[in-house]
């Protein structure tokens, strides 16, 4: 499979589960399909939030999907449950400037560890 973007500058191969994408003839990626997954979740989040996440460190801001992912991980509560939480205040939440939500990490996870915070019922 061969595809190429609208200004032909850009160039992606699939070969054998190989993915090569060239820019003007010179490769600038090449791997598996996980890593190019990899590699486009860190570029949406720099042309998104402008975050810049390296030497390992989480980012400090999550998306839905993201949020969504650890709480899956965890057991914890659905999309749905997520946002109504982030629009009462249960941990640090704000929208983008494409209003999207986006979550603190650190307060997410605060919140999403703590069982009684997420469960049905009243919160004091």
């Amino acid at each position: 499979m061969q595809e190429t973007s609208r200004n032909g500058r850009y160039q992606l191969d699939e070969e054998e589960g190989q993915i090569t994408v060239n820019h003007e003839g010179q490769p600038v990626f090449q791997g598996n399909i996980e890593e190019l997954r990899e590699l486009a979740i860190v570029l949406n989040r720099f042309l998104l939030y402008g975050e810049k996440v390296g030497e390992g460190k989480p980012a400090a801001w999550l998306s839905t999907g993201d949020a969504l992912a650890l709480s899956q991980r965890y057991g914890g509560p659905g999309k749905d449950a997520i946002r109504y939480a982030a629009r009462n205040g249960r941990f640090v939440a704000e929208k983008d400037a494409s209003e999207r939500w986006r979550y603190e990490r650190a307060s997410f996870m605060r919140w999403l560890l703590d069982d009684a915070a997420h469960q049905p019922g009243r919160k004091e």
